[in-house]
């Protein structure tokens, strides 16, 4: 297991991750760390620890507010490509009736054209 060296609220931590996370984790950090700072600077000093859970808590609501749009985008996509086939469907439909009546109008035309070399 690797680990990381990261600070958050001026104060280091130690964190074990997967080898190869360690990038994430620091980005990860760095963003709670911002959210900290930026609710120190709203709401001037306060408690670490009130500090730390209210900017957890806006990690959670973004994640669950992400979480709520990707399934509203799936849904979305999944009705768009139902109505794509459905758009398809009606499009060959619209092929095949379209062939069927230039090849009425091609026999018609033929016929015309047999007749009028019948007559002379």
């Amino acid at each position: 297991m690797a680990s990381v060296s990261v600070t958050i609220n001026g104060r280091k931590y130690q964190i074990g991750c997967e080898p190869g996370q360690e990038q994430h984790i620091l980005d990860l950090a760095l963003g709670l760390d911002g959210k900290i700072e930026e609710l120190r600077g709203a709401y001037g000093e306060m408690g670490d620890l009130r500090l730390i859970v209210m900017a957890a808590i806006m990690t959670a609501d973004e994640g669950f507010e992400a979480h709520r749009r990707v399934g509203f985008l799936e849904h979305e996509v999944d009705r768009l490509q139902k109505r794509g086939a459905q758009d398809e469907q009606r499009q060959e439909s619209s092929d095949a009736d379209l062939a069927r009546a230039i090849g009425n109008a091609a026999r018609q035309i033929a016929d015309l054209a047999r007749r009028i070399n019948a007559e002379d």
